[in-house]
């Protein structure tokens, strides 16, 4: 299954909406900041709908993960016991014999597996169990109906450390970018001068947290 994740594109559209009065004279440029070890992540999909399984297996191996999956909570636990260890676990939360809760309960209480993030996806809104995937210590909680494919994978990115960066260039000579450079550099208490064309650089940089970003004049 050939399944497109635009992620830069998707990224880059959520910048340019949060930053459409820079109105940047340079079209951005993408860099990422990977996690220190260069290894295909691999990352275990736990979900009873066998077409959510594979869509996420098919998103995952696209965006430079390595996936595995499991098809309820206990298939995930027996595959484990039998050697088959993840980065990073991605479950549904309603499945039967073990629900994704369950399955975080047990992995958190475990000796050795207690530092794998889990990360709970589910398609109910319910606060209890948002509130429970916290207080048992879930890396995420993230819901099916308002996060695109795109969004799971730069949250699973933050979690393993990465996070993508644009860099725009601004002009010092447009009111618009001076008065951005102005607030960030005093913000940031930053002596940064512009090149010998006269512009600094912007980066923008992802979180885990749709639609926020970390901004900083960079020299």
């Amino acid at each position: 299954m050939n399944i497109q994740t635009p992620e830069d594109n998707a990224f880059r559209k959520e910048i340019q909406e949060t930053l459409k009065a820079i109105q940047p004279e340079t079209a951005p440029t993408s860099t990422a900041a990977p996690a220190s070890s260069t290894a295909k992540k691999r990352i275990m999909v736990v979900e009873d709908d066998a077409t959510i399984r594979s869509i996420y297996g098919a998103v995952f191996r696209e965006n430079g993960f390595d996936a595995i999956s499991a098809n309820d909570g206990q298939d995930a636990w027996d595959k484990m016991e039998c050697g088959t260890i993840p980065d990073a676990i991605f479950t549904g939360l309603t499945m039967p014999r073990m629900t994704g809760l369950q399955l975080l309960e047990k992995i958190k209480a475990h000796p050795t597996w207690s530092k794998i993030p889990v990360i709970i996806f589910s398609h109910r809104g319910a606060l209890e169990d948002k509130t429970r995937a916290e207080k048992l210590g879930a890396a995420d909680f993230i819901m099916k109906i308002s996060a695109t494919p795109a969004d799971v994978v730069r949250r699973i990115r933050s979690i393993f450390g990465e996070h993508e960066k644009l860099h725009i260039k601004l002009s010092a000579n447009n009111k618009e970018h001076a008065e951005l450079i102005d607030i960030l550099k005093r913000q940031q208490m930053s002596s940064c001068m512009p090149n010998l064309n006269g512009e600094y650089t912007l980066e923008i940089e992802s979180t885990s947290e749709r639609g926020k970003f970390s901004l900083q004049i960079i020299c």
